[in-house]
């Protein structure tokens, strides 16, 4: 036969077509090993090549999620930033920058300061939670925190 005629043979084979793999092991039995090797060769080289693809879009798309999981954690940041630093306007009453005790405590008596502490997992539900939560971001044990002591501290219980 002819390389075309070889090659159509080949993709019979490929395509389970058996009726003329038949004539031509009826007449040559011996190149029933060519045909096996062949068949085998093929099949590990289409199942490499799914293989490759299919982990190729599988590690893209892990890729991806922990990007996409990243960036709303860091979104998921700036808005507790942007709530701890309202929740610290609304709490300093004289307007001087720094947060006392007593209008930390103040603040910590209404209800939906309650639940924004809560949501940042810091409870402050009774007087003395609040209290100690104002000691460990006092650090400096000057009895009043300014803006970015606050909002520091914050973010540092945050990461821990």
């Amino acid at each position: 036969g002819t390389l075309t005629n070889s090659m159509y043979t080949l993709f019979e084979v490929m395509i389970g077509d058996v009726v003329a793999v038949r004539r031509i092991f009826k007449y040559r039995p011996r190149l029933v090993v060519g045909f096996v090797a062949f068949i085998v060769v093929t099949n590990c080289g289409l199942l490499n090549v799914m293989v490759g693809v299919i982990c190729e879009k599988m590690l893209a798309a892990a890729t991806q999620r922990v990007e996409k999981m990243a960036q709303e954690k860091i979104e998921q940041q700036r808005l507790e930033m942007v709530v701890l630093h309202d929740i610290f306007n609304e709490a300093d009453e004289d307007k001087s920058g720094k947060l006392s005790l007593d209008e930390f405590l103040k603040i910590c008596e209404r209800p939906d300061v309650r639940n924004c502490f809560d949501e940042l997992k810091l409870p402050v539900s009774r007087e003395p939670l609040a209290r100690r939560l104002f000691e460990v971001l006092d650090d400096d044990e000057t009895g009043e925190l300014e803006l970015e002591e606050f909002m520091q501290r914050f973010a540092l219980m945050k990461r821990a």
